[in-house]
């Protein structure tokens, strides 16, 4: 079984990947300095995410100076980000970074003829998720053991900061 997205141990094996992706939240702030923001990054420890790819996610269409210097640092000016919404495509844009509009996968529209394209048959490959922040150990571990006895490979996709730790059910 593999754990995709796990977490290093060490921030020199965040710094070293070859890509780093930041997925799907509402992440993108305007002031950066404001004390409730999603994303714990500053110019002092934003290092090791330098290179960052934005895949499905959104936020502010403006941000202040010091905002607009950490994104520049931050993120990726090599490759093409993937925002959930107008107003993070809009701020990348002011920043001169390579940006697509795709959408929120909870917004893509699966019509009956798209998902009628979709294989129904069963495939030897899994991609299934758990959250920290939810727990019900009972059934999570039920619903593994279900997954073990149904497929060949299978692949643990870690959607927050905690779930690496929920390895151990594996």
């Amino acid at each position: 079984m593999e754990c995709l997205g796990n977490l290093p141990d060490s921030a020199s094996e965040v710094a070293s990947s070859k890509y780093k992706f930041v997925c799907g939240t509402n992440l993108l702030s305007g002031n950066m300095l404001h004390r409730t923001n999603q994303w714990d990054i500053n110019i002092l420890n934003c290092k090791p995410i330098v290179g960052s790819i934005l895949v499905g996610v959104g936020g502010a269409p403006k941000a202040d100076w010091y905002t607009r210097k950490l994104y520049k640092k931050v993120l990726s000016d090599k490759y093409i980000h993937r925002v959930r919404d107008k107003n993070a495509q809009k701020l990348l844009i002011s920043l001169g970074l390579k940006c697509e509009y795709t959408g929120c996968v909870t917004m893509w529209k699966l019509t009956p003829e798209f998902c009628n394209s979709i294989p129904n048959e069963k495939h030897e490959k899994v991609v299934f998720t758990l959250t920290d922040y939810n727990r019900n150990p009972e059934k999570d571990i039920k619903m593994i053991e279900t997954i073990k006895r149904n497929y060949k490979n299978i692949f643990f996709w870690i959607q927050g900061a905690h779930d690496y730790m929920l390895e151990f059910l594996l």
